[in-house]
């Protein structure tokens, strides 16, 4: 099956309205006592509220009542039925979860259509100040990235400036080091706890670039429309750098399946082409001390 142009462009448009009526959803809920419970170790980690659960099941019905063949992955896990084509819906409700449980609005919604692994349409709502019912960014493949009737654009920054805004989340536990140029100027560092938030203000302009060191793909995969719409690049690291286009399986299917899906995670970056490049050369694996000493004496 291949998407045309104007295939993509309604898709696109459906996104954005069902982007527009999750946050209305959210905004419903924000700032109210909300039930709460927690998927992480230690206590008060990894919290899920009934706002993500009930705006995951009204994306998960919408959609499938719209596109009954293609697949829906969502963070909270809303049980769906599993079809073999390459279309695949990947959501989450509400990235900032933490944020949003206490009071703080900075937090998304992210919605992605991919096509046999890569993600060919992006739509992300974000709260704003001054705009009551918040701001939806939204991109299709090769049809730019767009606010309302707004093309966006990164930042065209070749290297960090000072002042300007930057993302380097998770950097020691993946064990990478910024070196040179980077060691001595990064931008200004901030995380405001939701990857998707993070990567739609990539794809403005007003974050020069963004490191996540584990984000899973319900985080990214509507940013990364965004970002590359917008004129920028994505990177991921394994043992070396690689341009983040595609989403592979595991089992080696010609596209991803829903579990494929849900175990993926890489440290990506995000920015303009040059930027990311400057970044990427500049960030490298931090050995344990035992293992310099072995290098050193080889």
């Amino acid at each position: 099956m291949l998407l045309d142009a104007h295939t993509l462009a309604e898709i696109e448009s459906y996104a954005t309205n069902l982007a527009w009526q999750a946050g209305e959803l959210l905004n419903d809920y924000f700032d109210h006592p909300l039930r709460v419970t927690y998927k992480g170790k230690n206590a008060g980690d990894d919290p899920v509220t009934e706002a993500d659960r009930e705006v995951e099941a009204y994306l998960v019905r919408e959609i499938q009542k719209t596109y009954p063949t293609h697949n829906v992955v969502g963070e909270e896990e809303t049980k769906t039925d599993s079809h073999d084509g390459p279309l695949t819906w990947v959501i989450d409700p509400l990235d900032g979860t933490t944020n949003f449980l206490n009071g703080l609005p900075l937090y998304a919604c992210s919605i992605a259509l991919l096509f046999e692994g890569t993600p060919v349409i992006g739509a992300v709502f974000l709260p704003w100040p001054n705009h009551h019912k918040g701001r939806v960014l939204h991109a299709r493949a090769g049809g730019g990235a767009w606010e309302n009737d707004q093309p966006l654009s990164v930042s065209d920054a070749v290297s960090p400036t000072a002042g300007r805004i930057t993302v380097l989340s998770g950097l020691h536990g993946k064990k990478l080091k910024p070196t040179g140029p980077l060691a001595r100027q990064m931008g200004e560092k901030r995380s405001v706890g939701s990857i998707a938030y993070e990567l739609a203000l990539v794809s403005t302009g007003r974050y020069q670039y963004a490191f996540f060191g584990s984000p899973r793909i319900w985080d990214i995969a509507a940013g990364i429309v965004l970002v590359q719409e917008a004129g920028g690049m994505l990177l991921t690291y394994d043992t070396k750098w690689s341009e983040l286009e595609r989403v592979t399986s595991r089992t080696g299917d010609q596209f991803p399946d829903p579990q494929s899906l849900r175990a993926w995670t890489q440290p990506t970056l995000a920015g303009n082409p040059n930027m990311v490049r400057h970044v990427s050369s500049n960030l490298t694996r931090r050995w344990p001390s035992t293992v310099r000493s072995l290098l050193k004496f080889s």
